[in-house]
């Protein structure tokens, strides 16, 4: 189990940035009693994303996807979630072109 703001910790102990920006997009229907507190579909500023979305807990281990699909903005880099085998975690590329070792979304 975890949460979005233990997601987020976690970007920001990496790369020394706190996220400013962010959009939610698709909920599942079946965990959307979890994530009252979303909005969907506009930009907010990070500051502005409410504590009870971001302490939701779901289970982030293989078997389903729990975590609203969201994109973030930080200074230097794009966030966003990611899915493998109903496994999901965060993942974070350059906002702007720079030297770095490509990911491939979704188990590589």
């Amino acid at each position: 189990m975890t949460t979005l703001r233990e997601w987020f910790d976690h970007f920001t102990e990496a790369t020394g940035e706190v996220p400013q920006h962010i959009v939610f997009g698709f909920v599942w229907d079946d965990d959307a009693d979890r994530w009252p507190a979303i909005v969907v579909d506009e930009v907010l500023a990070f500051a502005d994303v409410p504590a009870k979305a971001l302490d939701a807990r779901f289970d982030d281990s293989y078997g389903g996807t729990e975590a609203p699909n969201f994109a973030a903005w930080s200074e230097n880099f794009v966030l966003f979630c990611d899915q493998y085998d109903g496994a999901e975690s965060i993942c974070w590329v350059p906002r702007h072109p720079m030297a770095h070792t490509p990911l491939r979304p979704g188990g590589g």
